[in-house]
């Protein structure tokens, strides 16, 4: 076998292996656009749906703010004294 026969050889497989993909695409290709027309559908079915007004006006709205709490104060998780401030020795280093 010379080097010609196997550059001919590999170039043959790599062509079959084109040729089985595009059949595998050809093959889905129905399918997924089915499923895109459906998406598409979908997608205007939904925006005329009763909740889906507030439910779009909610989620791009601005965020919601965080609940006021010790768990939420920057120094939450250092003991605090009657008084509510931190001992200088109390601090754990950062």
């Amino acid at each position: 076998m010379s080097f010609g026969d196997a550059l001919s050889g590999g170039w043959h497989a790599f062509l079959t292996a084109v040729r089985w993909v595009l059949v595998a695409v050809g093959a889905v290709l129905p399918f997924a656009v089915a499923a895109g027309l459906v998406y598409a559908l979908w997608q205007l079915v939904r925006d005329r749906l009763p909740g889906a007004r507030r439910r779009r006006r909610t989620a791009g709205g601005p965020a919601p703010q965080p609940a006021d709490g010790p768990a939420d104060t920057p120094g939450a998780a250092e003991p605090a004294d009657a008084s509510g401030t931190v001992a200088e020795g109390d601090r754990e280093p950062r």
